[in-house]
């Protein structure tokens, strides 16, 4: 039906076939297209999750990686897919993988000015990686302006003795 540009036909159909086998990953794919070609993109992400929570469930890393970065082709940056591509990664012991997939989603939410979420993607990086330098420099920079905005919060105007450190970096 969807083919035929009939996509209500379409979605009802593969709805029940999901009820009647919801582990359906074809269904659900499906389904998943219908939902972008009605430009439901919240729902065809939830439906994209299912799928990778099907392919976790059974096992199939591989796949669900393949299906998960066809994904970012098709949806660009989306933080769902970037945190499912995480939990493949985990689930599959892929250490490497897991620590380049956790920067991509500090990365993402450090351009959408999540800077709390950043820190702490960036701090699981060091429980993996003690050592990187990426993770290290950005929780660096992140400490450092904690601390400039703490010294700036904490001045009262007529404290000269709060002040002059200011007046020297200007």
């Amino acid at each position: 039906y969807r083919v035929e540009g009939n996509i209500e036909k379409a979605h009802n159909f593969l709805k029940r076939a999901i009820d009647l086998e919801p582990e359906s990953i074809d269904a659900r794919k499906e389904l998943t297209e219908c939902f972008v070609e009605e430009d439901k993109n919240k729902q065809a992400v939830s439906e994209c999750e299912t799928i990778v929570d099907i392919y976790l469930k059974e096992k199939l890393f591989d796949e669900a990686v393949d299906f998960v970065e066809n994904l970012k082709d098709k949806f660009g940056e989306n933080q769902s897919i970037l945190i499912k591509i995480c939990e493949i990664y985990k689930s599959a012991d892929n250490e490497d993988k897991l620590v380049q997939s956790y920067k991509e989603v500090g990365d993402l939410y450090i351009r959408k000015g999540n800077e709390k979420a950043a820190q702490e993607i960036y701090k699981k990086v060091l429980e993996l990686r003690p050592d990187d330098c990426d993770a290290l420099n950005l929780l660096e920079e992140s400490d450092e302006e904690a601390e400039i905005d703490i010294n700036v919060d904490e001045i009262e105007p007529g404290n000269i003795e709060a002040e002059a450190p200011l007046e020297s970096i200007g």
